[in-house]
């Protein structure tokens, strides 16, 4: 398993743009769909998320698509 998860949901175009660029950089990372796996929702939830994707690494957690800080845990 991936150290790095990100949460997506269907045809949501945030979470594609976010699966896009970490491929560009060659992150190894885990897809969970949100719809596919609904106890994943609740839980996301209680973390105070809101919005998709949600990208959780070892160095913290986002939603949305955030280019910035993707460069900036990733490295580019």
């Amino acid at each position: 398993m991936a150290t790095t998860i990100v949460f997506t949901k269907n045809n949501c175009s945030q979470c594609d743009a976010t699966k896009r660029k970490l491929k560009d950089l060659n992150v190894e990372f885990d897809e969970i769909n949100i719809e596919d796996n609904p106890e994943y929702l609740t839980k996301l939830k209680e973390m105070g998320f809101r919005s998709a994707p949600v990208v959780l690494t070892p160095s913290g957690a986002w939603s949305g698509f955030n280019e910035a800080k993707i460069n900036e845990v990733f490295g580019n």
